[in-house]
């Protein structure tokens, strides 16, 4: 495994966290080559499984199985923390991303079992917004990020498109490519008018004025 160098010339990271229980060897092969590849704690065991190169390892190890760490020990930079800690594995890994300069992140994670844990996710995109950071999260079947005031993008036709409002308002909201345009209107906080959307067009675009847009695209067909 050629080593990572220290100017990171890959600007591109993929956090491969604890909960992520899809074919992790099909979602990686379709993903740019281009990606530091960095296993969140637990994380390591999915890629072990289909022995997946693995750049770093960082989180405080204590879901690791002692096999995984055994294989990679000498592949990987290992980046140990303590048990005891005031922030989540996955939190640590984006800091560790800006520090080291690295720009784009896609955070592998099934979005299932422990709701709490989903929540703390969903967290991590304003902390890399926060950031001025690209963040992304795929459970194998959706895409979720926080959209920008002009975002556009290449989607599957008939994806399931849900635009969610995560500040109080989110002023004049404009799409493309969806079943349901909207033509500058505002989404609210607790307004679910913006869920189930359909892209009839394989790209759409989505721009608004102000507030966070939660985006969720399902690239399952709709029938």
């Amino acid at each position: 495994m050629q080593e990572i160098k220290q100017d990171f010339i890959k600007k591109k990271a993929i956090l491969v966290t604890n909960t992520f229980s899809h074919n992790i060897h099909k979602c990686l092969n379709n993903i740019q080559k281009d990606f530091i590849v960095i296993a969140v704690d637990g994380g390591l065991n999915s890629l072990y499984s289909e022995k997946i190169e693995c750049h770093y390892i960082i989180g405080d190890l204590d879901s690791v199985k002692k096999e995984a760490i055994d294989f990679y020990s000498k592949k990987s930079k290992i980046i140990q923390y303590p048990k005891e800690k005031d922030f989540t594995d996955t939190e640590i890994a984006i800091q560790w991303c800006k520090k080291n300069k690295i720009e784009d992140i896609l955070i592998l994670n099934s979005m299932e079992n422990r709701f709490d844990h989903s929540l703390g996710v969903l967290n991590c995109l304003f902390l890399a917004q926060k950031d001025n950071l690209k963040c992304e999260i795929f459970t194998g079947e959706e895409r979720i990020f926080l959209a920008d005031q002009n975002w556009q993008d290449n989607v599957k036709k008939k994806s399931i498109v849900s635009l969610i409002s995560i500040s109080n308002s989110v002023t004049k909201i404009n799409t493309t490519g969806l079943k349901y345009p909207l033509k500058y209107e505002n989404l609210n906080r607790f307004e679910c008018r913006g869920l189930s959307n359909i892209a009839i067009n394989n790209k759409i675009s989505i721009s608004h004025e102000s507030g966070d847009l939660l985006v969720v695209i399902n690239i399952s067909e709709v029938n």
